[in-house]
This record gives structure tokens, sequence and C-alpha cells, in this order.
């Protein structure tokens, strides 16, 4: 009796330990790689470089490249993602349905539908790469996508758009959308109260009329939050009303936009703007960058629109000529932003006769290091003392000769995932290295990674356990990846001069 009764306690010592090692041998063994198109297999799927899998699994439902539509959703039996788009009887609102790594190609439909209490979210599991080399359009509305990769390969298509939602609510949350041969996401004005948050959109378009992200609005709010959007063919954010549509409530908040629009030098970083008036129009906190002066930056207003109501405030935009060019709105609320440039930093082409004393517009910053009128108004040029007396505005603003010294650091923590944020630097002063502070984003212990937000799969440019002393982060040798297809044209280097990266911590 006493052995069996030690068998048996061995027994129950031993098989937790099994079943522990069963489950984390896989994420031992099979390392991530940098090829982003790995396909799942039953031995091993695609990795996040440097992150590796939690075990045990998650609860939600399973979906995985070599996945069927005979499946049951768990993590032995997966669905493929046809068919988990499509809502099969056992996923209900509230519920996740998780995306294994590797690569799922063709156009898909998401029917998915939740409910204002209980959305349905459609993730990628942690540690692993999960890759749409395709499109993807959303139907039904409280669905929340959150992630993975978007991008597609197939050179043949022409202007498809990566990810368009015509569902309300619907959220598009940390996913890399690139290379699609047309815009990156597009909004719709059928897609009220939708948000796109903390996204990496890159290298999209085959023309002028792609865009990183084109958004439209008529009732509600579209939100375009924290995003880092360069290199994409036509405008980085594009509001845009033709006749019929509609850019009626924007919320554009966070953002980094930067070297968009390669096919076009009409193309810029932000436009909001149409051929029907814009209103309920927000610029907050976002930051812009051109190394040169072949384009404009930031456009609002279209045409001869007559556009009404707009909030532009704490934004930092910098280089291309104008940085900033502004058209016809009737209440303006216009403080606190910073611009920089080499050539015009602000053209202002009002109609005569229009009364812009009610205007907020002041309390900037300006500098400029290449001319002594940067400031146009109704085609007239001007320096900074005849802007404010022609214009009536910008009365306790500043203004400086010269190019600013320093650097210019922003780190905005992510809402969504704790110990995530997006690092942005403008280096005036052309350092190597610059120091940044994430106390307000990590914990000490944290281990951590930072990623070159132009070439994000690619190796960490920093890693290591935080210990509460500031970040070291290169800006120098950070290339940007090349784009996958070779239609568009290689990017330029924007360091040491300006760079963006994304802090991650699992």
């Amino acid at each position: 009796m006493k052995d069996d009764f030690q068998v048996v306690k061995l027994r129950n010592l031993l098989l937790p330990s099994v079943i522990w090692l069963c489950l984390l041998l896989p994420a031992c063994v099979f390392q991530a790689k940098s090829n982003p198109t790995q396909t799942h297999t039953t031995v091993g799927v695609a990795r996040l470089p440097y992150i590796y899998i939690k075990a045990p699994p998650l609860a939600g439902f399973y979906v995985a490249p070599d996945g069927t539509p005979d499946g049951d959703g768990s993590w032995e039996k997966p669905w493929d993602l046809v068919s988990a788009l499509g809502q099969p009887d056992a996923v209900r609102p509230g519920d996740t349905i998780w995306l294994r790594g590797g690569t799922y190609t063709g156009s898909f439909v998401s029917y998915l539908l939740g409910t204002e209490d209980a959305a349905i979210t459609v993730r990628q599991y942690p540690g692993e790469r999960a890759t749409i080399n395709g499109n993807l359009s959303v139907q039904h509305g409280w669905t929340t996508y959150w992630g993975f990769e978007m991008m597609n390969t197939d050179q043949t298509q022409y202007r498809i758009n990566g990810l368009m939602t015509f569902a309300a609510h619907t959220k598009f949350i940390n996913l890399i959308v690139h290379d699609n041969r047309g815009s990156g996401i597009g909004i719709w004005k059928e897609s009220p109260d939708s948000e796109i948050y903390g996204c990496l959109i890159y290298n999209n378009g085959a023309d002028k009329f792609d865009h990183g992200i084109y958004a439209q609005s008529r009732v509600g709010t579209q939100h375009i939050l924290d995003n880092v959007l360069f290199n994409n063919s036509g405008h980085g954010i594009h509001g845009y009303s033709g006749q019929g549509q509609y850019i009626i409530g924007l919320d554009i908040q966070g953002n980094t936009s930067f070297n968009n629009g390669w096919s076009s030098p009409y193309a810029s970083n932000i436009l909001v703007g149409g051929d029907t008036p814009a209103e309920r129009i927000t610029l907050l906190e976002n930051n812009t960058y051109y190394p040169n002066n072949d384009r404009l930056n930031v456009d609002l207003g279209y045409w001869t629109t007559a556009n009404k109501d707009v909030m532009i405030k704490e934004n930092y935009f910098v280089g291309g000529s104008p940085v900033f060019s502004f058209r016809e709105w009737s209440q303006v609320d216009l403080t606190n932003n910073t611009l920089y440039g080499t050539d015009n930093l602000v053209s202002f082409p009002l109609p005569e006769g229009l009364d812009i004393s009610s205007y907020q517009w002041d309390n900037n910053a300006y500098s400029d290091a290449g001319t002594s009128a940067p400031f146009s108004f109704r085609d007239q040029n001007f320096n900074f003392a005849e802007w404010q007396q022609a214009t009536g505005l910008d009365h306790h603003s500043q203004y400086i000769s010269g190019r600013p010294i320093g650097a210019k650091i922003f780190v905005r923590p992510n809402k969504y995932e704790p110990g995530r944020a997006n690092i942005i630097v403008y280096n005036w002063d052309l350092t190597d290295t610059v120091n940044v502070d994430v106390s307000n984003v990590l914990k000490i212990g944290a281990p951590y990674e930072v990623r070159n937000a132009q070439d994000y799969f690619g190796k960490p440019v920093a890693n290591g356990t935080y210990d509460g002393t500031p970040l070291h982060l290169p800006m120098r040798g950070l290339p940007p990846a090349l784009a996958d297809g070779g239609w568009v044209p290689k990017a330029s280097v924007t360091g040491p001069e300006f760079n963006a990266f994304v802090l991650i911590s699992r």
C-alpha cells in the first residue's frame, strides 16, 4: 500500500509539469523569423520578432490559415477566416476571435455583429504574426479589429483598399496596414462613430487618389487617433467630400503623418476639405514632417467652399511649403500650435469682404529658417509684424527667425495596450542619439522593445528591462522598410532630424 501511495503521489506531482511542458515547448522551439508570410502548420506559426507565444490558450475562438469550415473554433480545431467572419452560431456579442500566426490570402467580408455593450473582437493572438494578404470589408457594426497585419501582394489589383468599413461603431486598433494598391483604410459615412487607433499605415496606394486614411462622415463622429502614417501615394489623412458626400464630424488627434504623397506634388500629410462644407472638424496634438519644400504639409479647406467650424490646437507642423494652408471657415479656434519651415509658413487665400474678427487665432509659435516674409494673406507675402497687422490675428503669438534647437519629443501612451506608446522625435541638433523619458508608460522591471516605426518588423533599436532611466534611442542608420511589390519608390531616410518609434512591453 505504501508503495502504491508513493506511485500515485509521484504521478500527481509530475503530471502538471508534463502538461505545462507540452504547452510551452512550441514557444521555446519555434523562434520568430523575419519572413511575414510563413504559413500556419501543425508544427509552427509565424511569430513576431523577439516576442513569444503565451500559454495556455486564451479564452475565445480560434482561426488559422489551415482552419476549416468544419472546425469548432477551438485551439485544436480552428475555423478558416471566411467561416469565422460569417459569425458561426457559437459566436456571441462580447466574444473574441483570435487569429493564429500565418498568412490569410484573399478578399474577406466581415458579417460579425456585436452590440453596444458587447463588441465582437477579431484580434491577433499574442506573440504571433497574423497577416491578411488581400483586403477586408466590414459590413456589420459594433466590432473591433486588433493588432494584425494587412497587405496585398497581388499587383494585378488596382485601387483596392486594404480595409473598408460600412458599419457603425467599428474599431481598427494597432493594425499594421501597408503595401495595398489603394488606400490603406477607408472609413465612410455609412460607419458613424467609428475609430482608427494606433495603426501603422504606410506604402499604400498606386496614384494620387489613394491615401493612408480616406475618411468621410455625415452623422456622429469619426475618430482618427494616434496613428503613424508615412510614404502613402496620396495624402496621409484625407478627409474629403465630393458632390453628394459629407465630412461632418472628424476627430483627428495625436496622429503622426510624414513623407506622404510620393505620387503627386499636390498631396499633403493632412487634408480636410471638399466640394461640400466641412463641419465639426478637430485637429488636436498631431505631428507632421516633410524634409523639404516640394509639397504642401497641412491643408484645411478646399478651393472656394465655405466651411463651417474647425478647432486646430496644440499641433506640431514641420516642413513643406506652405507648412499650413487655410481657406474659408466661419468659426475658428486655432491656438497653441507650432509651425516650422524654410519657406512659406502660412497660406491664407481668404476672399475679400469676409470678416474674420471672430477668429480665435492666437498663442501660436512660428519659426522659419529660409525667408523673411513667410506669411501669405490674400496672395501677398508678409513678415510676421505685417501679417499681424493685415489679418488682425496672432496678437500674442511668437515668431523666431531661424532653426529650432534641442529636441522636441512626444511620448503618447497607447490607451488599449498598457506598456505601449508611440514616440516621435524632432532632433533639431542632429545628434546621433536622444534620451527619452518613458516613465509614464513603463513600470520598473518591465521588459521592453523599441521598434523603428518605419521598419516595424525589423530588429528592435533598443530593448531591455526598464530601470527608470531614460531610453537612449538612435537617430541615424534607420532606413525605412522597402515596399513589397516594387511599385512604391524607395522612401528617403528621415533621420537624424526626425524619427518615429513604437515602444512595446509584454
